[in-house]
């Protein structure tokens, strides 16, 4: 819940600059945060369905069982986070830079 309010408050910022890359940038924000919240859910529910338990204390056993599966919830958890490699990283990043050269126009 609180990787949502901060896409959207990126998303907020970019679509309150009113550029055309803004809002490309907020397109991608919105497709990364898309994605990412879309699988986050289906692999916790995945995990939920497979232990039939919520306690983190079995999700170790869970990761040391399959290789693949412990990469791709590292992945999308860091794309989530917005690490550099992925959309919402780039899509942040660009917001920031709109919102710097709007800034430097009007002040």
């Amino acid at each position: 819940a609180y990787s949502s309010v901060t896409h959207m408050s990126f998303l907020l910022l970019s679509l309150s600059l009113m550029t055309m890359s803004s809002k490309v940038a907020g397109v991608m924000m919105m497709l990364a945060h898309g994605y990412t919240s879309s699988l986050m859910f289906y692999m916790i529910g995945e995990f939920y369905h497979i232990s039939s338990t919520r306690m983190v204390y079995f999700f170790n056993s869970f990761m040391n069982s399959s290789m693949m599966l412990s990469i791709l919830f590292s992945l999308v958890f860091l794309s989530n986070s917005g690490v550099p490699p992925s959309l919402s990283f780039l899509s942040e990043f660009m917001i920031i830079v709109n919102n710097f050269l709007m800034s430097k126009m009007f002040f």
